[in-house]
């Protein structure tokens, strides 16, 4: 039975320098397996199981290819926490512009929708406004209306109150006294239109020839 001296030197970062009474070698360990200038192992995920390989002397080709076929391992393991990292920071990108986006739509929508209640209520008071307006107006003639039929009907009166006239008398000239100032002479048929549009009333006065003094407009006759 012999004594082995065997001794491992961690570096840092899975590597560490193999010693033993025999020869002194590098390896590199990760959490598929180790491989260094004396052979290499590969876990297989079962404590205790693994698979173990050690280089035969003078083999310079089988160190050479499991070192490259580790490095090649190792950078497709980068490359494919890079795409993982990239695509990670591409959602995360694509997640803040779909937020971004979604409440600048939002705050859109809410203006919109500001502005349409807005336009909506000022044409509702304008309706309302237009409304009153016409409805005054609407009154107003009525109101209008109505004091001119009632002139007409106080006027068709007062012309169905004078006396009859005799239109013989056409030929005759009339003096007529209107607010208390001689017009004329008018003949007779001009003094009837204005009696009916009543340019002369009841308190205007006439001249009598015969009686030689004013008599109301009403006692007109022949």
């Amino acid at each position: 039975m012999a004594i082995r001296y065997q001794r491992r030197v961690n570096l840092g970062k899975g590597i560490g320098l193999n010693l033993s009474g025999r020869s002194i070698s590098m390896s590199t360990r990760t959490k598929w397996g180790s491989f260094g200038t004396g052979g290499f192992s590969i876990l297989s995920g079962i404590p205790g199981l693994s698979y173990r390989q050690r280089y035969k002397k003078g083999d310079f080709i089988t160190p050479f290819l499991s070192v490259a076929i580790f490095l090649t391992a190792g950078i497709l393991v980068i490359c494919i926490k890079i795409v993982v990292l990239i695509l990670i920071v591409l959602a995360q990108a694509i997640a803040i512009f779909s937020i971004v986006c979604f409440k600048v739509l939002f705050i859109l929508a809410c203006y919109l929708a500001t502005g349409l209640w807005v336009c909506l209520f000022l044409l509702a008071k304008g309706i309302k406004s237009i409304a009153v307006s016409l409805f005054a107006i609407a009154v107003s003639s009525y109101i209008y209306l109505r004091r001119v039929v009632q002139r007409r009907k106080e006027q068709a009166l007062r012309i169905a109150s004078y006396p009859i006239i005799d239109t013989t008398l056409d030929a005759r000239s009339i003096y007529v006294s209107r607010r208390g100032a001689q017009e004329g002479p008018f003949l007779l048929k001009d003094i009837i239109k204005s009696i009916n549009n009543g340019y002369l009333s009841n308190e205007d006065h006439f001249w009598d020839e015969q009686l030689q003094k004013w008599k109301p407009i009403t006692e007109i006759r022949k």
